[in-house]
């Protein structure tokens, strides 16, 4: 939570919101039966999640992109790209 979190706000400039989710995922039995750390994440406003004009902006959609792929790349600790 905490990767995602430093790189969110790296790539948009504002503080995440954090919260608790309820509802039906599959993150839970990762965490309990796994015990794998789990955090869910995308783009757009959670007020328009799963309605029946539920939508995501573009602008939205390429940062969330941005923020996971950092994410990966910083949990992986990869080494740091060399130039040659």
């Amino acid at each position: 939570m905490q990767t995602v979190s430093r790189n969110y706000t790296e790539i948009t400039g504002k503080e995440p919101t954090i919260s608790g989710r309820q509802g039906a995922a599959d993150t839970r039995f990762l965490n309990s039966y796994g015990h794998t750390p789990t955090v869910i994440f995308g783009p757009g406003s959670t007020a328009i999640m799963h309605a029946n004009d539920e939508y995501v902006s573009i602008d939205d959609y390429i940062a969330s992109i941005k923020v996971m792929a950092l994410s990966i790349y910083d949990w992986c600790n990869a080494a740091p790209l060399v130039k040659s």
